[in-house]
């Protein structure tokens, strides 16, 4: 769930899940006089493919709690109102520096992997929800230097001798 947004995670509720398909909707929600009490960015609902493994764990955590309504609520089963500071204290569990730990650095980190694992552009777009292309750019990393060039040589290599063979 790399790809949600902190308010998408702070109220999703286990209805929200299909753990059989696997997939997740990210959805408005209104109470019983119609007003809402959460709303999307966009305010459209969108539906996410969760990978397998997560879908999993998520089962197995269910099964042990199955009367909770949140995913990631708190004990008591409200919504996470700290949700940044929780996840700072595990970003320093893990042996990562808190101060260098923000919740948009998911966002961020996951459309990059994707892009270097030859997820196309498009699809990255439509699980992190962006409306253009272009937001989606803002989210992706560049490779270090070292890389860079690497990469090229990769993606070109035996063009140039393939050209030159057909000249």
């Amino acid at each position: 769930m790399k790809n949600a947004r902190e308010r998408e995670l702070t109220n999703l509720e286990w209805a929200d899940l299909e753990l059989d398909f696997p997939r997740v909707c990210y959805r408005c929600k209104k109470d019983a006089t119609g007003k809402f009490t959460f709303r999307t960015k966009t305010g459209k609902d969108r539906w996410v493919p969760l990978e397998k493994d997560l879908a999993e764990k998520l089962r197995a955590w269910r099964e042990k709690n199955p009367k909770t309504r949140y995913v990631f609520g708190t004990k008591a089963d409200k919504i996470e109102g700290h949700f940044l500071r929780l996840m700072k204290h595990y970003a320093k569990l893990s042996g990562q520096e808190p101060a260098q730990f923000w919740l948009h650095k998911l966002r961020d980190s996951f459309a990059s992997w994707c892009l270097r694992r030859n997820v196309d552009l498009r699809t990255i777009q439509a699980r992190l929800g962006h409306e253009s292309i272009e937001m989606t750019a803002r989210d992706l990393a560049t490779l270090p230097d070292s890389e860079q060039g690497q990469k090229i040589n990769e993606a070109f290599e035996g063009v140039l001798r393939d050209v030159a063979a057909a000249v």
